[in-house]
């Protein structure tokens, strides 16, 4: 049969249409149930096994079922093998509620046949375990495999090379519970066990070998697991070819492996070439194409590629519920991927609802105490605190730091990352002191060689720094800043970019705060280039280090070197800067415009800064009071009425004298100071700038014009503040008409000056007039 020597050298899609066809005559001549039958179907679904063509192999598996347990019963140990393998086929399919039963159902035939120490009891146990892990039910998982290494110790010894699986299998659950220090020693017995048993150089290593890796790996210790990586795709590509489906997977690890350690651009390569492996043998419809996808979307996520990489969130998200259910673990996995994806993008109000339901998914399958939960509250956590409200994250992260502590303790690295991101939300709400020994546990706990050491080190020292505590600051700035360095070297690297340009900045102002200027600025010029070559002209923390810079030049009584003459203002230079400043206007308006302050401010800010920088403190251009006007805005929004009321006067002053003190723009002005001072509670200054307004406002644009409406509105609101209602009535009423006649009545501002007027008249003990009001044709 040239099935039977096309399938032995691997070639099973050539074989598998021979051996259907010989399987159809075996049927005609022979019947079902005949043994000759039976050997071809088993012979043609190992081939679409071999070929992951599960969907096709499903019905021959259940078949088979059929007829072992008509031919045979429900007791003997072939129907028992049948269920065994229809259970694995759709287990495979990722339908893993709808294979547990179809496993445990093997499990107690075998059991009561062939006893707790056969082989293939021991083989049902291990496919079980990997089931119902794979529904992360951990602690079930973990109980499953203790019992199938017990029962293979007792059978064949601690050191029979039969007892490796049990040991990885233990070892891969007590990661999936973040418990890598303990499953370390047993995937390296495991492994040792392999190699005494198949030789150094066999790719069947390939997966002991992978999941030591991986535990390294989250462990920190980046360069022995890539190591490890690259060796098992070595043995699968010398084994099967590198263009073969079994090489996919450890392409998939190694590129993982890379990504971790921020290194996309070398892994994304690897990622679609293992996708494409898939799409290839498996089609777009599988889970496991699906999976690849979300695995291509990572690394374009942090390379924040968002918009290529949204697309494939979605398809892998749209794959996972079609194909596993809208409560599958994978799907939880790609509803996360997306919710990155979005988040990257900034629209955080249509991401949080995202990564809500991913921990209400997760909480779900994995409960509340399992380790695994706190990566997906820190995700919820860092959306929530990305939209300002600090307060409302808090306590997420405290859920996270205080799940990890009580599950894998203080001293891990996992708890001392929830840690830090508690601290950092702390501190960002200017409570230093109860953030800093939060710091030094996250530091202790993740030691000098982790990833996250000189992150968790410079919190440190920028606490103390923010504190004034300079000679405390300034060695554990300069230690973070030599572990980046260094982070960056082990990895492949130049010890440059955004992190270590952080540590630049964070010891030169430092340095600068103790008078050691000639010390601090060549670092502030380092960091200005660094940033200047990451992240472009036109971005913030560009923008920071330059004015970092130019501040310190200043205090060296270099101001030349520091701000550009008129002439250089007018040239190449000056130019450059203002179109910085005008990306950063940008972005700070879109941000403010979508009550995003917390990330307005700095934008704006830095725009600002870097308009006078340019133009000089007796300098101004329409541009700086718009800057001026916008961040006041972003101010007074945030409650913080005395510096908003100080940038108002500063760009009043500023349009009329660009303008004068009748223009349109200066006009403007006048009625945002008089809304903040209002904002104060100061209504008869308010009241003084909205009769100026008003004023104004009539001369210029007439009586019928919807912006004489709006200064008649805003005075009124003022006076009835003040309980004068009897001269607040008819300018609401005046504001109303006008407004009726130039806007019509579903304009917004038309509404309000509607309600408005009704509150004066209900405040007069005139409540059905207002009904009345309201109860009118518009």
């Amino acid at each position: 049969m040239l099935g039977s020597s096309l399938a032995p050298q691997g070639r099973y899609a050539e074989a598998a249409p021979l051996f259907q066809q010989v399987l159809e005559l075996r049927r005609r001549e022979l019947g079902e149930e005949h043994p000759q039958t039976a050997e071809c179907m088993d012979r043609l679904l190992r081939c679409l096994t071999s070929e992951s063509r599960f969907a096709e192999a499903e019905p021959l598996y259940r078949r088979a079922l059929e007829l072992r347990q008509r031919s045979l019963g429900a007791e003997h140990k072939d129907t028992a093998a049948a269920l065994s393998n229809l259970a694995a086929c759709i287990n495979a399919q990722g339908r893993h509620s709808e294979a547990e039963p179809l496993f445990r159902q093997a499990l107690e035939v075998r059991r009561r046949l062939l006893g707790e120490g056969h082989e293939a009891t021991a083989d049902t146990l291990i496919k079980l375990g990997h089931c119902v892990l794979a529904q992360d039910r951990t602690s079930e998982a973990e109980a499953l495999y203790r019992e199938l290494l017990a029962l293979l110790q007792r059978a064949k010894g601690a050191d029979h090379p039969d007892t490796a699986p049990a040991l990885g299998c233990l070892a891969q659950c007590f990661s999936a519970q973040g418990r890598h220090a303990e499953a370390e020693p047993l995937h390296r017995r495991s492994l040792e066990l392999e190699k005494e048993y198949y030789g150094k150089e066999h790719p069947d290593l390939g997966p002991a070998m992978t999941n030591l890796a991986s535990c390294i790996k989250e462990q920190g210790r980046c360069v022995e697991a890539e190591q490890l990586f690259r060796q098992a795709l070595e043995l699968q590509e010398r084994a099967l070819g590198k263009g073969h489906l079994g090489t996919a997977v450890y392409l998939n690890n190694l590129a993982s492996c890379l990504e971790f350690q921020d290194r996309e651009a070398e892994a994304e390569p690897l990622f679609r070439q293992a996708l494409q492996l898939h799409r290839q043998a498996l089609g777009e419809e599988h889970p496991v194409t699906a999976s690849m996808l979300r695995g291509l979307a990572v690394p374009l996520n942090k390379q924040r590629r968002y918009s290529e990489a949204e697309p494939l969130c979605r398809r892998a998200l749209e794959l996972m519920q079609r194909l596993k259910g809208e409560e599958h673990p994978e799907t939880s996995k790609a509803l996360s991927n997306l919710a990155d994806s979005v988040y990257g993008q900034r629209r955080l109000a249509e991401a949080e609802p995202l990564l809500r339901r991913v921990v209400e998914l997760k909480q779900q399958l994995l409960g509340g105490d399992d380790p695994a939960m706190a990566t997906y509250l820190m995700n919820l956590a860092c959306c929530v605190r990305a939209q300002g409200r600090a307060s409302d994250a808090e306590p997420v992260f405290r859920q996270a730091a205080e799940l990890q502590r009580r599950v894998l303790g203080e001293a891990h690295a996992d708890t001392a990352e929830a840690l830090l991101h508690l601290a950092a939300c702390i501190e960002s709400q200017r409570r230093s002191a109860e953030a800093e020994p939060l710091f030094r546990t996250a530091s202790g706990a993740l030691g000098r060689e982790h990833v996250d050491a000189a992150t968790t080190v410079h919190r440190l020292g920028h606490t103390a720094l923010v504190g004034r505590r300079y000679v405390e600051a300034e060695p554990l700035l300069q230690q973070a800043l030599e572990l980046q360095q260094r982070q960056a070297q082990v990895q492949g690297g130049e010890p440059v970019g955004p992190g270590t340009a952080t540590c630049l900045m964070s010891l030169a102002a430092c340095l600068q705060a103790q008078g050691r200027l000639s010390e601090a600025e060549p670092l502030f010029r380092q960091a200005f280039e660094l940033r200047q070559q990451a992240l472009g002209e036109a971005h913030a923390d560009t923008a920071e280090a330059l004015l970092s810079l130019a501040e310190c030049l200043r205090a060296q009584e270099r101001g030349s070197e520091a701000e550009p003459s008129p002439h250089q203002a007018s040239g190449a230079a000056g130019k450059k800067l203002e179109d910085t400043a005008a990306a950063l206007h940008r972005l700070g308006a879109a941000a403010l415009a979508e009550r995003r302050f917390a990330e307005a401010e700095p934008l704006l800010r830095q725009a600002l800064e870097l308009l006078r920088l340019v133009q000089g403190e007796g300098g101004g251009q329409p541009g700086t009071a718009q800057a001026m006007g916008d961040l006041a805005a972003c101010l007074l929004a945030r409650g913080r009425h005395a510096e908003a009321e100080a940038l108002y006067r500063q760009e009043l002053a500023l349009q009329q004298r660009l303008v004068g003190e009748e223009g349109p723009a200066a006009v403007v002005s006048l009625k945002a100071l008089a809304g903040c001072v209002g904002a104060q509670g100061r209504y008869p200054e308010a009241e003084a700038l909205y009769r100026r307004v008003l004023e104004l406002r009539r001369r210029e644009l007439g009586e019928e014009h919807p912006d004489t409406a709006n200064a008649l509105y805003n005075l009124a609101a003022v006076l009835h503040r003040r309980e004068r209602l009897g001269e607040a009535e008819p300018l609401f009423r005046q504001a109303l008409e006008v407004g009726l006649q130039a806007l019509g009545p579903d304009h917004a501002h038309v509404q309000a000056y509607r309600k408005g007027l009704r509150a004066c008249l209900k405040a007069q003990g005139r409540p059905l007039e207002g009904e009345e009001l309201l109860a009118a044709p518009r």
